[in-house]
Order: C-alpha cells, then structure tokens, then sequence
C-alpha cells in the first residue's frame, strides 16, 4: 500500500524510471541505465533523478549503482577488459533550461566547487564521460 501523498501511482523507492540503456559485462551483470525527462519532479518524485543501476545474477539483486547530475540522462557504458574501470556517459545535462538561461537548471561539471568567494566562469552544462575505478582497484560491481 502506498502512503497518502499528494501523487499517486506504483512509483515507490529505487524504481527504474525509463529505462534506456542496458549492457552486460564480461561477468553477466546486466547494468542498467535511466533516462526519464527532466529531474523527477511531479508524479514522478518518487523516482528521483536518472541513475544506473546494476543488477547482479549471483545474488538476484538490483543496486542503484550512480546517480546523475540534474535534468540529463545517463548513457552508454564499458568498461576495460579487466573490469577495474568503467566509462559511463552523462548526456546533456541541465535539459529544459529556460530561453538564454543555460545554466538555469545545472552548471555540470562546473559545479562551483572552488568557493562563493572565487571568481568562476560558469558555461552551458556540457556532456561529459566519467571514469570510474574503485579504491581497492577491484573490479567494478563486485
């Protein structure tokens, strides 16, 4: 049963708003990749924003991997033939900013990290490629 709010339907938890994206690695996990227009707001709150998730056969479970920069999709995955460092493409971040505002919705990847105090250029949020290893230098996903 869903709790009372103010929007409804079976969109609960990590649910998997559009899913677009899906690729296998070279150990059968299927990875699994969101694209759903804009940032999750409305009747789909409940979903939150896009996002990759993996799912693992050896354990039947489906893991939010990554979630992405506002209003953008997550696409396209590899990772190297060893498995220790994964690609993932983060695609035009920021969408549906208003007219002459491009950084109305997102700034990514200038973020702004420097500081109130430090002078930034801030540009059109760009479309980027994210690389991804663990700290042990594991493969990924396990």
């Amino acid at each position: 049963m869903l709790p009372t709010a103010r929007y409804q339907g079976n969109i609960i938890g990590d649910d998997l708003g559009a899913p677009d994206g899906l690729w296998f690695d070279k150990d059968g996990r299927l990875w699994i990749q969101t694209d759903q227009q804009g940032d999750g707001e409305g009747d789909w709150i409940n979903i939150g924003g896009n996002a990759m998730f993996c799912a693992d056969p050896s354990t039947r479970q489906i893991t939010r991997f990554l979630t992405s920069p506002r209003n953008c999709e997550v696409t396209g995955v590899v990772t190297t033939p060893d498995g220790k460092t994964m690609f993932v493409g983060i695609q035009h971040p920021g969408e549906d900013w208003a007219p002459g505002n491009f950084t109305d919705k997102s700034t990514w990847p200038d973020s702004g990290v420097n500081g109130p105090t430090t002078q930034m250029t801030v540009v059109k949020p760009r479309s980027s490629v994210v690389v991804i290893t663990k700290d042990d230098n594991g493969v990924i996903g396990t």
